[in-house]
């Protein structure tokens, strides 16, 4: 018998990369725009990654992010009372 708390909706989320597919993001990374993001944008990252806010894969898509806000739930019909989105500023490119 499992007396365990299952995490909620169900799913435990864990998204640290493994070292090879590191290798590989910091690769596709010199490509990508970079962004700014605060104190608390970098946390919700950290917190994304460890799983405590499963069932979470990420910030929230638009459909989510406005399921939240009209009915405290996710799409999926998971209670979930506030968003979880990430606020960036583009950085200027240096010439």
């Amino acid at each position: 018998m499992n007396y365990g708390v299952l995490p909620h909706g169900g799913k435990l989320v864990n998204l640290p990369s493994l070292e090879k597919q590191r290798s590989e993001y910091l690769k596709e990374n010199l490509e990508l725009k970079k962004v700014i993001i605060n104190s608390k944008g970098f946390s919700d990252i950290i917190i994304l990654a460890i799983g405590a806010f499963s069932p979470l894969e990420g910030f929230m898509s638009k459909k989510d992010y406005e399921s939240v806000l009209n009915d405290m739930h996710l799409d999926s019909g998971v209670l979930w009372p506030i968003p979880v989105t990430l606020s960036v500023t583009l950085m200027k490119q240096i010439i």
